[in-house]
């Protein structure tokens, strides 16, 4: 019976992994297979982290939700249980790669750090640290799970975690000023003329003003888009099986001009774009 209601919980994290980020899905499921449900567990927890910001009016709940998650994978380590299924469901893989995949995971909760208290990002460098942390971080960790982690590896993983977060933060923009968040990196808002406020007024802009939106977007976009020249001279050599684990970077620039273009709608990240499409890009860069 437990067993039963183990599979049962994998498979609402699975569904919800391919209702929310189908890029990371299928990334899972070109994986090898005795690494999957791991995977699936782990791109639960970074979604269960996620959701925090946004159900948590008060920063001191956050700050102690996040605290939760951050004692309980140190328990999980020293081979624990939570009483959460998605934390458990970690558990033996914790227990078996100890304090760098815990410093990855921590790592992710760290980075929505802005997100919580409700404060701006300050700057670029800090805005590029936290997509290193959250996507960077994830894309490690899912490294040290299959056995893949090398210098290469690693180094890769931080560019293409950046880049995949310069795209994330501008096509959730909506999603997140709406629940009091400013993901964007104030100095360069700043450049322009702009603050977080400019987007969330719900009449459309004046023509100055959307002028200056679209100039701020495409010059945060750019950090994304020079890192990823570097992805695609490091991506060929890197083991073809290992390239999997990059996959969802290589729908960053479709959606990188797709979340600029039209900004008036909240969406999870890729889920504008055609699924055959996002499949025959991903199969052709892993296969």
């Amino acid at each position: 019976m437990a067993k039963r209601e183990e599979l049962s919980e994998l498979e609402a994290v699975v569904k919800r992994l391919r209702r929310l980020d189908y890029a990371s899905y299928l990334s899972v499921r070109f994986s090898p297979k005795e690494t999957r449900d791991e995977l699936y567990w782990l791109y639960g927890f970074f979604h269960e982290v996620a959701q925090i910001p946004f159900k948590s009016d008060e920063p001191l709940l956050g700050e102690i939700r996040m605290q939760w998650w951050r004692d309980g994978l140190v328990k999980l380590e020293r081979g624990e249980r939570v009483g959460h299924p998605v934390a458990d469901g970690l558990g033996d893989c914790l227990a078996e790669r100890g304090p760098l995949l815990r410093g990855a995971m921590t790592g992710i909760i760290d980075s929505f750090r802005f997100d919580i208290q409700k404060t701006p990002v300050p700057d670029m460098a800090t805005f590029f640290e936290i997509q290193d942390q959250r996507y960077g971080g994830l894309l490690r960790a899912a490294l040290l799970i299959t056995g893949c982690s090398t210098p290469q590896t690693v180094l890769l993983a931080s560019e293409a975690g950046m880049s995949i977060g310069v795209t994330a933060a501008i096509a959730q923009l909506p999603l997140t000023l709406q629940a009091g968040m400013q993901p964007l990196p104030v100095d360069m808002l700043s450049a322009h003329g702009l603050t977080h406020q400019d987007f969330m007024t719900s009449d459309a802009p004046s023509p100055e003003i959307a002028v200056r939106i679209g100039k701020a977007l495409y010059a945060i976009a750019d950090g994304g888009v020079v890192i990823s020249w570097d992805i695609k001279a490091r991506l060929g050599m890197v083991k073809k099986k290992q390239r999997v684990y990059f996959s969802c970077w290589m729908i960053v620039p479709a959606l990188l001009k797709t979340a600029i273009e039209d900004r008036r709608l909240a969406r999870p990240i890729i889920s504008s774009l055609n699924p055959l499409r996002i499949y025959m890009t991903l199969l052709r860069g892993t296969v």
